[in-house]
């Protein structure tokens, strides 16, 4: 999270001790700055590193407005504080929304009108091996993914209403192996697989903002999150010495770097996997 928020990366990773977060970039260039967190409790399982500079949620507390959702189950809750947010009189915003998402265990994080997977048979290479149990663990993360649809569909129709110019930028930070291309749920360093890393990278603009600030647009690009603030700059038309328009996503100048997930070219994973 850190190296999403600021401008380290694999090649630099101490670089956040260097420079600005996004969080303070967006601050000098007049937003007002908010951030809603529903998976970032100062107290249970999340509470890592609260207040430590290697911590995310020390760029958070930066910003102007912060709210703790106290980890609630479901996203829906982050739902309200975005209504609060877009209420406010502030002319520039910029609004951080850290959900909970589809994180495992996965049947805890969906409402009841969403659990509707609830398949015998799921298409898999682990089909023989599959257990009833790994079965419910596969349906509860496709309900976890549907009403995690839910939310980002939600926060669109609100910008949707909102005038003037809206953007919305999501990603994820990590993703989970759900029995793809092992016979494992979850994520970890020591079992880590392609499913692990592909995430998703949505852009979402409003016809006033799709023409007030163009950008180049090409879905077949391949990126690393780790630098998305250049993205972000370009979204937010924020200017600092340290841009570099060859890493932004969002640039017709932008280079493709190697991918590199915990020192493993993303490529060699890729094959390992292919292999089997």
């Amino acid at each position: 999270m850190k190296q999403i928020l600021t401008f380290a990366n694999y090649e630099t990773p101490d670089m956040y001790k260097q420079e600005a977060s996004i969080v303070e970039l967006a601050k000098a260039a007049g937003y007002t700055t908010y951030w809603a967190d529903n998976h970032g409790s100062s107290s249970g399982f999340f509470a890592i590193d609260i207040y430590t500079p290697t911590s995310y949620r020390t760029i958070a507390h930066i910003c102007d407005y912060y709210t703790d959702q106290n980890n609630s189950p479901c996203d829906s809750m982050i739902l309200n504080r975005l209504d609060v947010f877009l209420s406010d009189t502030a002319t520039s915003k910029v609004i951080f929304l850290h959900l909970i998402g589809s994180h495992f265990p996965y049947n805890l994080h969906c409402e009841e009108q969403y659990r509707v997977f609830n398949d015998n048979a799921v298409p898999s290479i682990f089909q023989s091996e599959l257990t009833p149990q790994n079965l419910t663990i596969i349906n509860d993360y496709d309900n976890s993914i549907l009403y995690n649809d839910y939310i980002l569909r939600e926060i669109i129709e609100k910008l949707r209403t909102q005038e003037g110019m809206s953007a919305l930028l999501y990603f994820s930070d990590h993703g989970e192996e759900v029995f793809d291309s092992q016979v494992y749920a979850g994520r970890s360093f020591e079992k880590i697989s392609p499913s692990m890393c592909q995430i998703p990278l949505i852009l979402w603009r409003n016809a006033a903002f799709e023409m007030a600030n163009p950008l180049s647009i090409d879905t077949n690009r391949q990126g690393c999150t780790d630098d998305i603030i250049y993205a972000m700059m370009d979204l937010l038309g924020v200017d600092y010495a340290m841009y570099d328009a060859k890493r932004s996503i969002f640039n017709d100048k932008y280079q493709a770097k190697t991918r590199v997930v915990q020192g493993i070219p993303y490529e060699e994973l890729l094959n390992r996997y292919k292999s089997k």
